[in-house]
């Protein structure tokens, strides 16, 4: 689980990191400065990020524009002087996950918060990979259909043309009028067969 911690105050970002540590599963990125914060989420596939509310409020780090461009996680737990109350500016970012006060860092709600945060991103994860699988046998099936119909057309178109060639060219004493319209049944089949090998 890939998580990025910001935070201006280094002594909350030393308690999320001594919080953290006990956690093996996580690999986590500390940041203090909000333009080197802003920098690396946007180059970083970050699952969760850990932030100050502050800062995005302020819009020192403009969060809800960087989680614009993308439809996907990073879960977002905000860190706020607080405890959970009223955020109905900062939760317009409908990836908030939770609101954490400073003082519930050390808690076992915090771990605990990021344990749900966690399942949530495995999740995701496993339905993108699911929607993927599911996307790669669509595509598969659609690509055996479109051989099977270029055989079965080009089996129907081959018949045609060789019939038609077999009157047009064969001993076959044929009125103008027939010989036309053979030609006209000819030339198209030969057109389709050409189209078809185009597009499929």
């Amino acid at each position: 689980m890939y998580i990025l911690a910001v935070h201006n105050d280094d002594t909350i970002l030393k308690l999320i990191k001594s919080s953290l540590e006990k956690i093996d599963s996580f690999q986590v990125d500390y940041e203090n400065k909000p333009e080197s914060a802003t920098e690396k989420i946007i180059n970083n596939n970050y699952d969760i990020i850990i932030i100050d509310q502050k800062l995005c409020l302020s819009n020192e780090v403009n969060l809800q524009e960087i989680i614009n461009k993308d439809e996907l996680l990073p879960l977002i737990i905000c860190i706020s002087d607080s405890s959970r109350g009223a955020y109905e500016k900062f939760d317009q970012l409908s990836k908030v996950f939770d609101h954490i006060s400073k003082d519930e860092i050390q808690t076992p709600y915090f771990l605990r918060t990021l344990y749900y945060a966690s399942i949530l991103v495995k999740i995701d994860m496993k339905n993108e990979a699911l929607m993927q699988e599911f996307q790669e046998k669509i595509e598969g099936e659609k690509e055996l259909v479109l051989k099977k119909t270029r055989h079965d057309l080009s089996n129907i178109l081959t018949m045609i043309i060789g019939n038609t060639e077999l009157l047009l060219f064969g001993k076959y004493e044929l009125s103008e009028k027939i010989r036309v319209k053979i030609e006209i049944i000819y030339n198209a089949a030969t057109e389709m067969m050409e189209k078809l090998r185009e597009i499929v």
